[in-house]
């Protein structure tokens, strides 16, 4: 059996002070990336602990790789007088802003940096959550009603662009909350409605896959030599 491992959760000594000891989205921070490793493994052999002896080692990544990669994310989008826009996780009732995550893509890092100093104020503009996925972006706003997009004029399109953004969607769902998308709402605001991620495959906003192609690619390719199909076989994705 492989284990394959993304290393999303290995933060160590560049992650942010301020984000460092409270940040929720990443348990491992304080662990390097051999002891993260050593209790994922560890917590596997005691939970498949009856086929522990089949584990076969991680199978991971380098450690340039570990970050920078993560173009799959949900942040929640708060306003104050005091502090203007701020996107983060929540932790229990307060919002921890990340905006400079060393595990985001710079794309990610870039949008929000930008979103930070462009965007109109609430309820101008009541934005609730930033979605990436990929290399298309989607402003979840808490309303029916049409908002002023003036402020977007100011985006650097350009270097987002360049960082990979191919599609920037508006996206109204007064409802917003732990479903994030609705049926309706959907109005593209830049760029194109579709991209294509580095193994070939087409996505929309709301897509979800793998964040980094070689394990996935590894993963598929253990899945298929396991199973062997033939011609003729069926296979159910459950």
């Amino acid at each position: 059996m492989s284990v394959i491992h993304d290393s999303a959760s290995d933060l160590t000594s560049i992650v942010p002070p301020g984000c460092e000891a409270r940040c929720p989205g990443c348990t491992h921070r304080r662990f390097t990336a051999a002891a993260s490793e050593a209790q994922k493994i560890d917590w596997l052999q005691r939970r498949l602990a009856p086929w522990a002896e089949q584990l076969q080692p991680l199978v991971t990544t380098t450690e340039v790789e570990r970050w920078g990669y993560r173009r799959k994310v949900c942040l929640s989008v708060i306003w104050s007088e005091a502090d203007g826009w701020q996107f983060g996780l929540w932790r229990r009732d307060e919002l921890i802003p990340i905006p400079d995550c060393p595990v985001h893509a710079q794309l990610v890092r870039t949008l929000v940096r930008s979103l930070m100093q462009i965007l109109p104020p609430h309820p101008l503009f009541p934005l609730a959550f930033l979605v990436m996925s990929g290399a298309q972006a989607t402003l979840i706003v808490k309303t029916h009603q049409r908002v002023s997009l003036d402020g977007l004029n100011g985006l650097p399109w350009q270097d987002l662009a360049a960082s990979g953004l191919e599609g920037l969607w508006l996206h109204r769902h007064p409802a917003a909350g732990r479903r994030l998308f609705a049926r309706n709402g959907w109005q593209l605001l830049w760029g194109q409605p579709r991209s294509r991620e580095p193994l070939g495959l087409i996505h929309g906003p709301t897509a979800f896959q793998q964040l980094i192609p070689k394990l996935y690619s590894h993963a598929l390719d253990v899945a298929e030599a396991f199973l062997a199909p033939a011609a003729g076989n069926r296979i159910a994705d459950l």
